[in-house]
């Protein structure tokens, strides 16, 4: 069975950061103490706090939402929009490791220095760090200010849309390339992951919750996966800085029709195709002829790219197994029927085919 007419699974809470669940934060914690009809004004003072830390007056602040991080929509006094985060995690979400996070925003800024591309260009604060301190009811907190881009997510991709995207990952990636190096602090996103996101499901087999045979294939597939990782290695042309999480969230369409990619939360390392089988993945209840274009795209804007046998199939596995290791780590999660149901249809599915030869990435 390949992704045709199967929608990736509907993972409760959208498609999940790939990282490991921890503790609450302690601004979680804080805010959960206020009384509910006081939560609003103390986000109200976290933002005035981190606007403070780089100097700025604005002229409109809007709480936009929070997961691994309290975020606002900002305009400054000379109307500039921008994009106010303090990077703490709110409820179930993990916070990112600070090297990880100015890493991500210092990859931002290159590409904004090297290329055309419409990103989320960093602002430093006055004495010109990328993520420094917010002090706020007896908190440090990490926070950013960044560019904002107007679009609206779209939950369905158009082909031209979906060529368009393949041809800025591409882009991305080519800026990757061309400047290859080890950067620190660093997310990799590789075969050690890939066990490690096995290793979160390994309980549903020694409680019953999943078939052995069932099991057995998903080991299969997680095998092969990672050998391809393996194989394809870690040189320039082939593996870099990655986006790691193209959800149709992550991928905007501003009025003018122009594509863009939001929300790079983290740096993250890994083989190009990563980003690839990702976006399938996440579209793979579109038609084959939306994922297709996106291939075509990516491939044109990256010709000398070859794209192994199965390679495609491979990643998207890898992306559902990555889904489904997060959200196992959720008791509630975990013990919902969705889930397991969600667990069959990849091990059933994805899997079975990969471990089949089947070809089914943009079939």
């Amino acid at each position: 069975m390949g992704i045709v007419g199967n929608s990736p699974p509907e993972w409760e809470g959208g498609a999940p950061p790939a990282r490991r669940l921890g503790d609450v934060s302690a601004l979680s914690d804080l805010m959960n103490e206020q009384p509910e009809d006081e939560r609003a004004v103390a986000y109200d003072e976290l933002a005035e706090s981190a606007l403070a830390v780089f100097g700025l007056h604005a002229r409109e602040v809007r709480f936009v939402g929070h997961n691994s991080g309290v975020a606002y929509r900002v305009v400054s006094s000379d109307a500039r929009p921008l994009l106010l985060k303090v990077h703490a995690p709110q409820g179930d979400s993990e916070g990112l490791s600070e090297p990880a996070i100015l890493g991500g925003l210092t990859w931002l800024a290159t590409i904004a220095d090297v290329t055309d591309l419409s990103v989320q260009a960093p602002v430093a604060d006055p004495a010109g760090a990328l993520l420094p301190t917010v002090h706020f009811r007896g908190l440090s907190l990490p926070c950013s200010l960044q560019r904002w881009l107007d679009g609206q997510a779209v939950d369905e991709l158009s082909i031209d849309q979906a060529r368009a995207v393949g041809v800025l990952l591409g882009r991305w990636h080519a800026v990757s390339e061309q400047r290859a190096g080890t950067p620190a602090g660093a997310v990799h996103y590789d075969s050690r992951y890939l066990e490690h996101a096995l290793d979160d499901l390994r309980s549903l087999s020694t409680t019953g919750t999943i078939r052995q045979e069932s099991w057995q294939t998903i080991e299969e597939a997680t095998t092969l996966a990672c050998r391809l990782m393996d194989t394809i290695g870690t040189s320039a042309e082939v593996f870099g800085v990655v986006h790691g999480d193209l959800n149709p969230d992550n991928i905007i369409v501003a009025d003018d029709g122009t594509v863009q990619l939001i929300d790079l939360a983290q740096l993250a390392l890994a083989p190009y195709l990563w980003d690839v089988g990702v976006a399938l993945y996440q579209y793979s209840y579109q038609e084959a002829g939306v994922r297709r274009a996106l291939v075509t795209g990516y491939a044109d804007a990256r010709p000398t790219l070859v794209i192994p046998p199965l390679a495609l199939e491979a990643f998207v596995c890898a992306a559902a197994l990555g889904n489904l290791a997060f959200q196992c780590t959720i008791p509630v999660q975990r013990a919902s029927r969705l889930f397991h149901t969600n667990v069959h249809t990849f091990a059933t599915g994805y899997c079975r085919d990969l471990v089949d030869g089947v070809s089914f990435a943009l079939a």
